[in-house]
Parts: structure tokens; sequence; C-alpha cells
């Protein structure tokens, strides 16, 4: 595959690690570090695939940028929070799909799995972010008693692995994994499903086949994922950043009762936040945790996101 990467100018080993990373997934690209180059190589190559990473300061050149462009493949920020992104995509309604995604610098292997799902097309699964031979739990959901046994169990997984009496690490994590999951169960139950959309969320509630939602979850030592799908695939981008961002008050939330919370919600309790959607048929929402930190210092962690758009996979 043939891309245009544009890269903020930075110290040379530091670039050529940083690029060694698009070859070592199978990208053939053209690097461009200022803007007079990535303008020109716009306008040269107009059918090749455009990876823009950026930091805050350039934010305005970059608007302009996208405006009108239909190969802009991938909008990433470096060492900037997500914010930012809503302000990157204003009056850029030609782009479509994007992908964001914060923290580059701290966790390289974010962008090689960012980019062997992009080189690749297959973006579902939590195996991705797991290493090899990892065991997955998965549990169907079709009922409440099925919500409450798959966020009791996930929580009782994750304070099981406590070694040392006394402490409370993983219990805490547990806790606080567990209520993401509820929180994602409940946007892919409801606010997914469009006979339940309205539906009161406190009472009992029956998922056909063609409706039921799938949990899974996994350790793999340093990173534990969990993940929700639902049967329906109709998030996008422009509406996971409007929920994961500030860029809304909380209280519209609340009033509208909406999965924006949720997503909200889970968004503080994850490292990364990764939509996987498969237009109509299906969404992947993926959480990130890294249990080496402490919970404590869970919070100064940079937040990522990234949001993949796919025929099938």
């Amino acid at each position: 595959m043939n891309a245009i990467v544009y890269l903020p100018k930075m110290e040379s080993i530091r670039k050529r690690n940083f690029l060694s990373l698009f070859i070592s997934v199978g990208f053939k690209y053209q690097l461009c570090e200022d803007e007079n180059a990535l303008v020109h190589q716009l306008k040269v190559y107009e059918n090749v695939e455009c990876f823009l990473f950026f930091n805050e300061q350039e934010i305005s050149f970059i608007q302009k940028v996208i405006r009108g462009k239909s190969n802009i493949s991938a909008v990433l920020l470096m060492e900037s929070s997500l914010a930012t992104i809503p302000s990157v995509l204003d009056g850029s309604d030609s782009i479509e799909e994007l992908t964001g995604i914060t923290g580059i610098d701290q966790e390289p292997q974010d962008l090689v799995t960012f980019l062997n799902k992009y080189n690749f097309g297959k973006v579902f699964g939590l195996e991705y972010y797991l290493r090899h031979g990892t065991p997955v739990t998965e549990r169907i959901i079709r009922n409440r008693k099925d919500k409450k046994d798959a966020t009791k169990a996930i929580t009782e997984f994750v304070t099981s692995m406590e070694s040392e009496p006394g402490l409370s690490t993983f219990s805490d994590y547990g806790q606080k994994i567990g209520i993401a999951l509820d929180e994602l169960l409940l946007n892919a139950i409801f606010s997914a499903n469009p006979r339940l959309k309205i539906a009161d969320r406190a009472l009992e509630f029956q998922l056909s086949e063609e409706e039921d939602v799938l949990a899974r979850w996994g350790f793999d030592g340093v990173n534990f994922a969990l993940s929700v799908t639902d049967k329906f695939g109709t998030l996008d981008f422009r509406t996971v950043l409007k929920y994961v961002t500030n860029s809304i008050p909380l209280g519209s939330f609340v009033k509208r009762s909406s999965g924006g919370l949720g997503l909200f919600s889970t968004m503080t309790k994850v490292n990364q936040l990764i939509v996987n959607v498969e237009e109509h048929k299906r969404t992947e929402i993926v959480g990130l945790i890294r249990l080496e930190k402490r919970l404590k210092d869970f919070s100064n962690i940079q937040k990522s996101l990234q949001f993949f758009k796919s025929g099938s996979s």
C-alpha cells in the first residue's frame, strides 16, 4: 500500500524508529515534514492513502488540508488530548471516516496495532490487543440475568488475581472494570437497538438471537481487554467523538438518558477505547486497561481513541 505520511519534524533517531513501524507492517510511504511538501504531495497523488500526524499547534493547518479531500485516511494526534479532535473536524463534512489516536509516543504498539488493522482490513476481535494464546472468556447477553452474571464474572475474574494479602489493587480494578462492562452492555442492549432505544432500562428485557450482545474479556499479564459487540452497526466517528470528549456538557447526557453517558464514563475507566463498526451489521467497542499501573495513578495516564469502519472482517 502506498501512503503519504505527514510527520512533524523530530529528533532523527526518534523519527527513524517511528517510521520503521510503517515499514514493519508493509507500508510504502512518501514522507512529508513540512506544510508545503504535504500540500504538493496531495496535489500530485490524489488517490493514495494519507496519514496526518500533528500536534495541537497545527490544528488550523490540518483543518485546511482535510477540507474537500477524500483520501485522508487518518488524522492522528501526537502528545495531545482527545478534546482537540472535534475542532480538527470543524467544517470538514467531506470527511466521512477518520481515525483518531492519542498517546502514540508513549505506546508505539498502539500505532503498530492501528496500522496492521488498517492495512489488512480485519478490525474485529480482542486478539489484536492481547498476546498470542491469551484465553478469552465469552458471554452472550439476552436478558437482565445474563448481564448481571457477566458483570459479576468479570469483576470476580480481576479481583481473583490479587496475589498479596492486604492489597486491594486488583479488587479496585475489578470494580472499575465491572462498571465499565455494565455501561457498555447498556449501550449495546438499549442505545444500539431500535426496538429498545426508549425502553425503561430498569425493567426486564429479552433479546432475540438477532439482537443478542456478546461480551468478551481477557488478561495477558499487562493488558486487560474487554469488548461488547452489538448486531446493529450504527455508530459513526463524529458521534463517538461527541460522546467521549468534553465537547458536550454532562447535563445534556443526563437529560437525554442516552448511550452518550455510557461511552463518556467508560472512557474515564480505560486507557484506550477502540470502536470497530461494520455498518448496519455490528459495532464492537473495546476497552483496554494496563494493570501494571497503580489505580491512584490511573487518572494521569494519557487516553487513546481509535475508530475503524469496515466492510466486513
